[in-house]
């Protein structure tokens, strides 16, 4: 399956720090599991639980660039309208803040081809990203959102991984 990455820009996803991600609203029983199928090659769609919300925190082992967020849909079932994209928040927020706050990307998800639809941020907002908070919400609260794969798009980083401190000799 080709993705619809723009020249220049790569899948960041092998920079995400798996353990740390958290998927919310998922009618799983094992959220983590979903969001690693979500996030990675999984063949499992991910379908929304209470209503058409789903909130999904994603840290990075490097400090990343972002331009956009792809999500793979099925377009027979209800799929994200609307986002909001925070980066580099140290925990997930409620979905109470995530309505009321205000986010560096709040606006449509647009369609690239078929099957997928895009999140465009603006690059300058998402330069040294360490995690991503992203706000999904379908048109019919009723309804269940479904997602089939999240791919986020720019560039990977340095690691933020300390290095090793080296004891100075002495120049005697």
């Amino acid at each position: 399956m080709e993705l619809p990455i723009p020249k220049g820009y790569e899948s960041v996803n092998d920079a995400i720090e798996f353990s740390g991600v958290e998927l919310l609203n998922a009618a799983s029983s094992d959220p983590s599991a979903q969001a690693r199928d979500l996030l990675g090659e999984g063949m499992t769609a991910t379908e929304s639980d209470a209503d058409s919300q789903l909130l999904l925190y994603i840290p990075f082992m490097n400090n990343v660039q972002v331009a956009s967020i792809l999500l793979k849909v099925n377009e027979e079932s209800q799929v994200p309208n609307r986002a909001k994209v925070w980066n580099s928040l140290p925990a997930a927020l409620s979905f109470e803040d995530a309505e009321s706050q205000k986010a560096p990307f709040d606006g449509a998800v647009s369609s690239v081809k078929e099957g997928w639809r895009e999140i465009k941020l603006r690059f300058v907002l998402f330069q040294n990203v360490s995690s991503l908070l992203v706000f999904l919400d379908g048109e019919d609260p009723d309804t269940a959102t479904v997602l089939e794969r999240l791919v986020i798009v720019g560039r990977k980083g340095q690691t933020r991984a300390q290095a090793p401190l080296q004891s100075l000799e002495d120049e005697d």
